[in-house]
């Protein structure tokens, strides 16, 4: 379900967005906020949100939390605040080879972007963290609580959209 405001849109019912063919995010609602010339603003991803971005080596990248703000500057993408018992899995990859995960809980995490990548991760309040070998990678849970990746839903074209 979605509806709008003069300068808001709302999405209800667990919506899925796609960053690109990759990259999912879900949450149980989500209201974006545009300024007066219809610039994205704001994107409130509230209660539950999780993002899960596929590689190209089919290693799922994950990010979650009680709520998510994401701000935009000029049209981009600035950063990301994951707060409340927010937690990532992240791939280290050098050219080629992945050299480990990171797994990475605390109060808060903030992602940086430049040029639509990532620029810098943080990770605030009550941190812990764990660095796990490829070669023990077999050894942990490499999936936050409550994945669910949806690949088929992601939408091909416009159509989709409004169909």
């Amino acid at each position: 379900l979605f509806f709008s405001s003069q300068n808001c849109v709302y999405m209800t019912g667990n919506p899925h967005l796609w960053l690109d063919t990759s990259t999912q995010i879900t949450c149980n609602s989500i209201e974006m906020q545009f300024d007066t010339s219809n610039n994205l603003q704001n994107i409130y991803f509230i209660s539950n949100p999780f993002i899960i971005s596929k590689d190209t080596s089919r290693q799922y990248n994950q990010i979650k939390g009680m709520e998510m703000l994401a701000v935009f500057k000029n049209n981009e993408l600035n950063y990301i605040d994951v707060y409340d018992n927010a937690e990532s899995i992240y791939y280290v990859k050098d050219s080629i080879y992945t050299v480990g995960i990171n797994k990475v809980k605390g109060d808060t995490i903030v992602i940086t972007f430049a040029e639509d990548e990532v620029k810098q991760i943080f990770v605030k309040n009550k941190t812990t963290a764990n660095f796990i070998s490829p070669l023990n990678a077999k050894n942990h849970n490499l999936k936050l609580k409550g994945f669910a990746y949806f690949p088929e839903r992601r939408p091909k074209s416009k159509k989709d959209i409004i169909n």
